[in-house]
């Protein structure tokens, strides 16, 4: 499975794409791809992983109601709330009708 993941963080908006077989193991392999981005502005890495650490076993993906495969959670790193919403999506490899580029399907 493809999990894509949009992150709101202190006015930046942030996506990433994992293949994992769950959204738990998405999630972690994200979190653990999110640390090591040096391009997240202002992001403290090992507050980071350890309010992952910390926070994931009590707060995990929550399912979004009446949307199939969709999840949300949020971290704080230091004051800062940080949204994150995942998708389970499967990638097709053909051009968009518009614009070129690779289009993304929900997995519903």
């Amino acid at each position: 499975m493809i999990y894509t993941f949009i992150m709101t963080y202190r006015g930046g908006t942030y996506n990433d794409q994992v293949e994992a077989p769950t959204v738990w193991d998405a999630t972690r392999l994200w979190a653990e791809n999110t640390a090591n981005d040096p391009d997240i502005e202002h992001l403290d890495a090992e507050a980071f992983r350890h309010e992952v650490e910390n926070e994931l076993e009590e707060f995990p993906p929550t399912p979004i109601d009446g949307c199939p495969n969709v999840w949300h959670l949020f971290f704080f790193s230091g004051r800062n709330r940080m949204d994150v919403h995942i998708v389970n999506t499967m990638t097709m490899m053909e051009p968009a009708a518009v614009g070129g580029g690779t289009v993304l399907l929900a997995n519903l």
